[in-house]
C-alpha cells in the first residue's frame, strides 16, 4: 500500500512461504523447509486451532512494484489451512495477553462487511484494519 518496512507473521499447516523480489522473508510452515533462522522466529505463544505454531519473518522494503511470491501446500494430506497476517515497522497495534502485536490479515483488496464479520468470528484476534495491497 505504501513504501515501508513491513514484515509477515502466520503458520500454515504444512506450508507456507514468502518471498519478495525473489528474497525469502517467511517461512511460516509447520516444518522449518527453508531452514532459515531469521526468517522463522516464533510469534507469541498461541497456536492456530490449538496445534499450528505461528512464525514472524524478516523485516524487507516493499515498493509499490514489489513481486511477492506467497507458497502453500499440504503433505501428506488431510486437512489444510493457515493464516496469513502483516506488520508495518514502526504503526502500533493493540496486544494480546502473550505481549504479541494483534496484526491485521495480508489481503490483496478491499474487504467488505460480511467478509470483516466472518474474519471476526476466526478464534484469533486480528486488527481489522486491513492494508490493501493492490495490483
Amino acid at each position: 500500500p505504501q513504501v515501508g518496512s513491513w514484515r509477515f507473521a502466520g503458520g500454515f499447516d504444512d506450508a507456507l512461504i514468502i518471498f519478495i523480489n525473489g528474497e525469502l522473508v517467511l517461512d511460516g510452515s509447520w516444518d522449518d523447509f527453508m531452514n532459515s533462522a531469521e526468517c522463522r522466529q516464533r510469534f507469541g505463544s498461541q497456536k492456530l486451532e490449538g496445534h499450528t505454531p505461528l512464525w514472524q519473518g524478516k523485516w524487507t522494503v516493499i515498493s509499490p512494484r514489489a513481486r511477492i511470491d506467497i507458497i502453500t501446500g499440504e503433505r501428506p494430506g488431510g486437512k489444510v489451512g493457515g493464516l496469513l497476517m502483516v506488520q508495518k515497522k514502526g504503526q502500533r497495534y493493540k496486544e494480546r495477553a502473550d505481549g504479541t502485536p494483534m496484526l491485521p490479515l495480508f489481503s490483496l483488496g478491499r474487504l467488505d462487511t460480511a467478509e470483516k464479520q466472518r474474519i471476526q468470528a476466526f478464534p484469533y484476534d486480528l486488527d481489522l484494519d486491513f492494508p490493501e495491497f493492490t495490483q
